[in-house]
Formats: C-alpha cells, structure tokens, sequence
C-alpha cells in the first residue's frame, strides 16, 4: 500500500520500467536489509527491475500483479513500502504451483506478505495459517479484485493492519465471504505484521541467530 510520500513522488514525470530480469543476490541482499530473510521471498515470481524515473535509472526489486503491472521497491528512492507501477491489480502466490489451496490469507502490502512469511520462518506465526495461497491487495482500487479472487476459497483469513482501515477492510471481507475471519488479535498490540516481524528480527539479531 504506497503511502502519501511515495504516491507524490512517483507521479512527478512518469516512472517506467526499462527491464525486468530474474532476481539476483542484489535484490535479495536489498529485501534482506529491510528485514526479509532471502528463504521467504518468492524467488521464482521476484524480479530485479530496473525502473526509469526522472531521467534517473533505478534499480529495485518488483513482482508482477494480475494486470500486469508491477509492485516495486527499491531502496534507492525515498519509499517506506513498495509502490504500483502502470496497472494496478492484486498479486496472488499460491502455495502450490498450478494447484489452488483450499484456503488463503489476504494482505494489505507485499512486505506484510514477507513479513508473515518472516513469522512462519522464525516459528513466531503465532497461529497464523500456513500452507495456504496468499493474495496482497497492494492499493484501495484493488478492493473488487480481492472479493472476486477468494471466491472459489473454501476458508479466508484476513492478515491486515490492526488499525481502522484495516478493520474495515477486514469486516468488508468477512460480510462479502461467510467462511472468512479477522487474524489480526494474533499480532494484537503492533500495527501490523510488519511492526512484529522487525521486532523479532532484531531480537534473533541481538540473541546472534539470525538465520
């Protein structure tokens, strides 16, 4: 979900992709500085994309989302999270290749994915769902999207931000889809998955596992 920073500066001149090539140790290292061990990230649909911006070449990391444009970050330019370039839509990543799950997990943003997936890793899931398809939601646009990707699910379980909105989107979910419920009493006290990953990422990196 790009914030009001991010939104502002990417509509000053159009940003534009130039290339996209599979993920390299940058890209991970990059992922990895911002607190995502390079064992959650979902090397085969990650990719380095080299994005054009100002007459500026950056150089980040982006997955594609259903409509073809891409979910970017880049530690190179001033984002707190990751940004939609060109057609906004919802980014699905199954647990199976070619094979639906019978449940999935919703998320807000990509590093909220990579945040629970962190969580899982370092057995700090606190109950969260696992071996299940997760589908990131990315923007607001993207809301009718989201409804009609989980209607084939046969359980739903909402991972968003422990704030208003987040409940909203959560209740907005939850009438829309019977079989669905709020995860978010589970990292009760952070805002977000984000917010407690870092914490426990910190905390392994001080008790010298960090893996």
């Amino acid at each position: 979900m790009s914030d009001g920073l991010n939104q502002r500066f990417f509509h000053i001149g159009d940003a534009s992709i130039r290339f996209v090539t599979p993920l390299d140790e940058n890209g991970l290292e990059m992922l990895e500085s911002v607190g995502f061990p390079q064992d959650v990230v979902p090397k085969t649909q990650m990719k380095h994309v080299e994005l054009l911006c100002h007459n500026r070449i950056c150089h980040g990391v982006g997955i594609k989302n259903k409509h073809g444009g891409m979910e970017f970050f880049s530690s190179d330019l001033p984002m707190t999270l990751p940004i939609t370039i060109d057609e906004p839509g919802t980014v699905c990543i199954p647990f199976k290749k070619a094979i639906r799950c019978k449940q999935c997990c919703l998320f807000v943003d990509l590093f909220d994915y990579l945040a629970y997936k962190t969580l899982l890793l370092k057995e700090q899931g606190r109950g969260l769902p696992e071996r299940c398809d997760c589908i990131v939601l990315n923007d607001y646009r993207n809301l009718m999207d989201l409804l009609l990707d989980i209607e084939y699910y046969e359980h739903v379980s909402c991972c968003f931000p422990t704030s208003q909105t987040g409940k909203v989107l959560a209740t907005t979910v939850m009438r829309r889809f019977k079989k669905s419920i709020n995860c978010d009493y589970l990292y009760e006290g952070y805002d977000n998955l984000l917010a407690l990953a870092k914490e426990v990422v910190n905390r392994h990196k001080n008790d010298h596992i960090y893996v």
